[in-house]
C-alpha cells in the first residue's frame, strides 16, 4: 500500500495504542494527531511465574548479559557476541531464542566461548533467565527502519 492510503486508512481511526516513540513519531508523520496515540511500552510481568534451569544453576556465579528474541541481523545479537570476546571470564552472556540454524552461524563468532545460547524455551523459562540476568541487552543495530523505530525496550 502506498501512504496515501494508509493516511486514508489511519484517519479513520478513533485512537491508537503503539509499543515505541518510534511508531508514535511516524503516525505523527502521517497525519495524525499526537492526542490520539498513546504509548505502552511492552515487557514483563515480574509477577508472572517463570521456571529456572540447570544451565541458569551452572551460571550463579557469573554475572549474566541476557538477550532474548529473534535472532534477525537487524536485532544485533552478532556485535553483541563480538564484543562477548572483549569480556573477562566472570561474565556469561546468554542469547536466548532463535532457530537451530540461526545459532549454528552466530556460534562462529563465539571465538572464545563466552556465549551460552539455549534456542528456543518456554515463555516461563524466557522469563527466568531475565529474572537471573545482572543485565538485559537489546543490541538492535540502526538500520533506517525497523530497528530505530519500531523497537520497544
Amino acid at each position: 500500500m502506498n501512504r496515501l492510503v494508509y493516511r486514508r486508512i489511519m484517519r479513520s481511526v478513533n485512537g491508537y495504542i503503539v509499543i515505541s516513540e518510534g511508531i508514535r513519531d511516524r503516525l505523527v508523520s502521517f497525519g495524525i494527531s499526537d492526542d490520539r496515540i498513546l504509548v505502552a511500552p511492552d515487557g514483563i510481568d515480574m509477577e508472572e511465574k517463570c521456571e529456572y534451569t540447570d544451565g541458569m544453576v551452572t551460571l550463579k556465579e557469573k554475572r549474566l548479559v541476557v538477550y532474548t528474541g529473534q535472532l534477525l541481523e537487524w536485532k544485533g545479537v552478532g556485535t553483541l557476541i563480538d564484543a562477548a570476546q572483549r569480556l573477562n571470564s566472570s561474565f556469561a552472556i546468554v542469547v536466548v531464542g532463535g532457530q537451530p540454524g540461526e545459532i549454528a552461524q552466530l556460534q562462529k563468532r563465539d571465538i572464545a566461548g563466552r556465549v551460552v545460547f539455549t534456542g528456543f524455551v518456554s515463555h516461563a523459562q524466557a522469563l527466568g533467565w531475565m529474572r537471573s540476568a545482572q543485565v538485559l541487552v537489546i543490541p538492535n543495530q540502526k538500520d533506517g527502519g525497523i530497528s530505530e523505530f519500531f523497537t520497544s525496550p
